[in-house]
Order: structure tokens, then C-alpha cells, then sequence
């Protein structure tokens, strides 16, 4: 029922295990009566469902790593202050130095900024996921 529901932890599973009753139950009392392999690909298609679901859930319960987000902001900081001395070596232009520094230290941050994007992908910012509307859109 609703309120068992509603009490679940766990709803996507309970839902999950309904659906597979309701259906086992509709082949049992004959209501369903297509061909044995379409049911299977009833049940494997929720099960593909499911892992789909568990892998979202895994991406965004699993914090990343601390030690490796520090390791990768102090690698980012010492890129950002010794690529200028480089470049001012590699070039001969302090123009030529400004524009290759920057397109530099702005790619790898502009990555990064993506990276840590993906470790929520159910935030609350402009770029996650909204998984109210894909809901909605998938009950329509």
C-alpha cells in the first residue's frame, strides 16, 4: 500500500519488487498469456532498469577520494604559478607567453571544474541532473 510505501527506505526496490510480483502474479492467474520470451525481456528490461538505477545511486553516494582532491588541487596550483616561468622560456614574446599560459591553466581548471561537476549528479546546481522532471517526464 501507500503507507508502506511511504515508510520504505528503500522505494525503488520495494516498487521494483511490486512490479515483478504483479507481473509473476499475471502470469500465474493467466492474465498475462504472451509468449514466454517476451515475459523475459519484461524482467530483463526492469533488471537493466535496475542496475541503471544502482549505478546512478553509486555516483552519487560515493564521495570521491579526499587525499586524490587535494593531490589534484595542489598539482592544479603548482601548473597555474610555474607555467608562466616556462613559457616566458619556451617564448619569445611576453604576449605569446600571456595567451599560452592562459589557455593553459584555464583548460585544466575548466576540466576540473567539469570533474568535480560529476561527482554530484543530483545537486541542486544549474548543470545536475533534475531527476523530479525526468520523473514527471516519464509518467506523462
Amino acid at each position: 500500500s501507500i503507507n508502506t510505501l511511504d515508510a520504505s527506505s528503500c522505494r525503488v526496490d520495494l516498487l521494483y519488487h511490486w512490479i515483478q510480483q504483479f507481473v509473476c502474479d499475471g502470469i500465474q492467474l493467466g492474465i498475462l498469456t504472451s509468449p514466454p520470451p517476451l515475459l523475459n525481456r519484461t524482467f530483463f528490461e526492469l533488471a537493466k532498469g535496475m542496475d541503471k538505477y544502482q549505478d546512478a545511486m553509486k555516483h552519487s553516494k560515493i564521495a570521491f577520494p579526499f587525499p586524490y582532491a587535494q593531490t589534484t588541487l595542489m598539482l592544479l596550483i603548482f601548473h597555474w604559478i610555474l607555467t608562466p616561468l616556462v613559457m616566458v622560456q619556451w617564448t619569445n614574446t611576453v604576449l605569446g607567453s600571456a595567451v599560452f599560459t592562459f589557455v593553459q591553466v584555464f583548460t585544466l581548471w575548466c576540466l576540473n571544474a567539469t570533474a568535480v561537476g560529476f561527482e554530484r549528479p543530483f545537486g541542486g546546481d544549474e548543470n545536475d541532473i533534475d531527476h523530479i522532471e525526468l520523473q514527471m517526464a516519464m509518467n506523462k
